[in-house]
């Protein structure tokens, strides 16, 4: 797979999360992902921790992927192993995941008490760092996202539907509900 190239994925539930993917070049020449036309529903449910996943659907730390989108895959972070979620970027000096396009799909988030790895709470979508030049570009369209946070914990992070620390990004007609914290 690479720059101008889509990936159609047949029906079904895929033991499978992604920890790093091809780049697309720009939104012209991307990389797409998509469920195959006319067919049932495409789940992502990752089942075991491999190595660099934490058992989200999207895992993405490297700062590789660019110019990727998702369309009509839908993702479950329901098996994650820590604070994550069913997508979970990170930006750091290793590098910055930018220009993701998420839509037409339903994102699922685990609700645990996860206090052995973090005071924060899971997540559907979880992208954060800290760096001065971020770039942010990531899109969310029509996607329904549930679930996420800790019971019982009187923590202000309790769980966003979308968290994202990152500038120039794009919430288009979204349902977010039954997370214990806030809408985004």
């Amino acid at each position: 797979l690479s720059a101008g190239k889509t990936l159609c994925a047949f029906d079904g539930d895929y033991d499978e999360g992604l920890s790093s993917g091809p780049s697309g070049v720009d939104w012209s020449n991307k990389v797409r992902i998509m469920a195959y036309p006319g067919q049932a529903a495409v789940w992502l449910r990752p089942l075991v921790h491999g190595s660099g996943n934490a058992g989200s659907a999207v895992y993405f730390q490297t700062g590789s992927e660019h110019y990727i989108e998702f369309d009509g895959i839908n993702m479950d972070g329901t098996n994650m192993g820590n604070n994550g979620g069913a997508v979970w970027m990170y930006i750091s000096e290793l590098g910055e995941p930018h220009h993701i396009r998420f839509k037409n799909a339903e994102f699922i988030a685990r609700i645990t008490d996860n206090s052995a790895f973090s005071a924060w709470a899971s997540m559907p979508v979880e992208i954060h760092g800290g760096l001065p030049t971020i770039v942010g570009g990531f899109e969310f369209r029509y996607l329904t996202l549930h679930g996420g946070g800790r019971p019982g914990t009187t923590n202000p992070d309790n769980g966003y539907g979308i968290y994202i620390s990152a500038p120039n990004n794009l919430v288009e007609n979204c349902v977010i509900y039954d997370n214990k914290g806030s809408g985004i």
